[in-house]
This record gives structure tokens, C-alpha cells and sequence, in this order.
């Protein structure tokens, strides 16, 4: 490391990264301890350059002991501290699908919160943020996971002594308000399915199909799309997970055939084209057929809902229920969902029981 000063041989790139443009390299460039230091990042690509530079940065901090940040830190320096703070949790603390969603806080936090030094953030400062229409607009879940991070940010900036007010401290967290899940009886299940297919549009029969198909199988709408044909064994159907950022090449979960799927299979016409589905969503013939019919406003995920119920009450455990709906917490997004459902059927159950 030395000294850097800016020629034209140099060009900035972001906070704390510049490019020695002969050869295109990135090179941190920061302030430590009054003096500009510079180190090769070895890379030329910016998006992978933010995020060594960031873990320099961290590594830089703590060996001169929190000298790097200080009033002046920037947004961008700031955050930086908070994205290093998740990148060294291990993996096995911390899996690489909840760092990605936390990649995504941070690219949120960027956009929002006031973008001038931290030692000049107020507490008016940070109730107009936690109010403003940018982070209002997302779910009481989304926000509260908003305030989490601000809260470590802060924490972490207090302890680098770039701010010692405890900011953010009287923000309320939002209420989170749990919909009751509503789903049709078996019933009206039957009934709804009817008077879907008497709509007078040409894709009433493929729409009734597909709830059908997603009432068998508890697949998400955009699973239930995307099968084909060739997905489609004797005993299950193979289901490609989506593909995030931390999910590494094709991955593919089972669903087996329920003997209701396999009926519904037998009528659908397999030369007709590769995927399953004929259409991609039937919300609208949904909507239409509910009015009709005076059922609650019920959309595609309501028969995910169905299936779930269905397979609790016939007693299915909530772990294999949650490998089957796709979940990869062992069933604790499922009991959290449909825990109460459970519940039902066991004192529903208990009525039978005589001595």
C-alpha cells in the first residue's frame, strides 16, 4: 500500500474504487489515518469490485481499529460496512438464499435513507425516512426487515465511531396483520369448477384445468405453468425450482401424483402441445365464476391453500407437506401457515373419540 494521488492515468469509479485505466484494474483508494492508501483489487469488473473493495474495507477497519469510518463516512461506505458484516457470516449460520434477500435490503436502504454523511443523520432525518413513500409502500414484513438492518447499521457504525447517537431507537416496528386463509369447501370446490367451465370464453375448460391442477398438487402458479409433459412420471411430477442467486445450476423437487391428479391427467390432451397448462394464469375466469356464484374473491394461490388443507387433514406430517408445497425450512413456514388448520382437524378428531 501507498500513497495514490489522482492523475489522468486514474479514473473513479464509485465510493472508494477507482480504475487505473491502462490496464483497467480496480484499486481500492480510501483514507486511513489522514493518509490516501491504494490496493490492487486484481479484477476489472465493477459489480465484483464493489464487493471485494467492501471486504477490504472491513479488513482495512479492523486492523486500524475503526480508523477508516468517521463522521464523514458517506451512504455508500456506510452500507459498505453492513454488506461486509453479512458476507463473513458463515453458511452455515446464515443460508446464501437469506444473504441474497439481504443484498436486496441493502440496495433498498441505498436508495432511501438520507444520502449525506452519517454524522449528519438527525432523528428527523430518520423518521422521514422510516415514513417516506420509498419504504411505505413495501409489506409491514418487508419493513420491519428494513428496520432490523438500520438498526445494525447503527450498531455497527457506533462501534467503527462513525456515529454515537442511537438513532432509530423510538421507530415502531409495523404490526404484522396475518390474513385468514379462506378456501372453498369441497363442495363448492366441485361447484366453482362447473360453473368455471360454462363460461362462455374459449379458455373456460383450460382455466378450470388449471385450478384443478394446482388444487393437486399445491404448486405455485408459476410451477403449475411451467411443467411439461416430459415432467410428468407415472407416480410424480418433477418440478424445477426457481433460480435465484444463491441457487447454483437446474434443481428439480417431486411431487408425487395424488389419484384426483391422476384422473385430471387422463383427460387432458397431451399432443396439443409441451407444457401441461394451456394458459398462463386464470385469475379472470376465476373472478368471473366466484361472482356468479357469490364465493369470496379467490385467486390461483387459494387452491395451493386447498391442497394444503387437504393433506392435513388426512393426516399427512407438516415436514413431508413442506417438502411437497417446495419450502426448504423443514415445515416451519408451513406450521406457521397452516399450524391452526391442524389444530382443527385434531379437535374436530377428538369428537369421535367414546369410551
Amino acid at each position: 500500500m501507498h500513497s495514490l494521488g489522482m492523475s489522468k492515468d486514474w479514473e473513479r469509479v464509485s465510493e472508494n474504487l477507482v480504475r487505473y485505466v491502462p490496464s483497467g484494474i480496480l484499486y481500492l483508494r480510501a483514507k486511513l489515518a489522514g493518509k490516501v492508501i491504494k490496493k490492487s483489487l486484481g479484477i476489472k469488473s465493477v459489480r465484483a469490485g464493489k464487493i471485494k473493495r467492501d471486504v477490504m474495507l472491513a479488513d482495512l477497519r479492523a486492523q486500524s481499529g475503526g480508523e477508516l469510518f468517521g463522521m464523514a463516512t458517506s451512504l455508500e461506505t456506510a452500507l459498505s460496512l453492513l454488506r461486509s458484516h453479512y458476507e463473513a457470516i458463515p453458511s452455515h449460520e446464515m443460508k446464501e438464499s437469506t444473504k441474497y434477500h439481504k443484498t436486496q435490503i441493502l440496495e433498498v436502504l441505498a436508495r432511501t435513507l438520507p444520502n449525506k454523511a452519517v454524522g449528519m443523520w438527525s432523528e428527523d432525518d430518520i423518521f422521514e425516512w422510516w415514513n417516506s413513500p420509498g419504504v411505505a409502500r413495501y409489506s409491514a414484513t418487508r419493513r420491519n426487515a428494513f428496520l432490523d438492518a438500520f438498526r445494525l447499521l447503527c450498531k455497527l457504525l457506533r462501534k467503527a465511531g462513525a456515529h454515537s447517537n442511537p438513532l432509530g431507537i423510538d421507530l415502531k416496528r409495523v404490526p404484522v396483520i396475518t390474513k385468514e386463509i379462506i378456501i372453498p369447501s369441497k363442495k363448492q370446490f366441485k361447484r366453482l369448477l362447473e360453473e368455471m367451465k360454462r363460461d362462455g370464453f374459449k379458455s373456460a375448460e383450460n382455466a378450470a384445468n388449471f385450478v384443478e391442477f394446482m388444487a393437486y398438487s399445491g404448486v405455485r402458479i408459476g410451477d403449475a405453468r411451467s411443467v411439461r409433459w416430459e415432467d410428468v412420471g407415472k407416480e410424480s411430477i418433477r418440478v424445477k425450482i426457481q433460480k435465484t442467486r444463491a441457487l447454483k445450476g437446474e434443481q428439480w423437487r417431486s411431487i408425487p401424483i395424488i389419484p384426483s391428479m391422476k384422473e385430471l391427467l387422463k383427460t387432458l390432451d397431451r399432443s396439443s402441445g409441451e407444457f401441461v397448462m394451456k394458459i398462463k394464469c386464470p385469475r379472470m375466469q376465476i373472478k368471473r365464476a366466484c361472482g356468479r356464484l357469490g364465493y369470496p374473491n379467490y385467486t390461483p394461490h387459494t387452491f395451493r391453500h386447498l391442497f394444503a388443507t387437504a393433506v392435513i387433514e388426512a393426516k399427512v406430517d407438516i415436514p413431508t407437506l413442506s417438502r411437497w408445497l417446495g419450502h426448504s425450512d423443514g415445515g416451519k413456514l408451513a406450521m406457521k401457515t397452516y399450524g391452526h388448520l391442524r389444530d382443527e382437524h385434531s379437535l374436530e378428531q377428538a369428537k369421535k373419540v367414546r369410551f
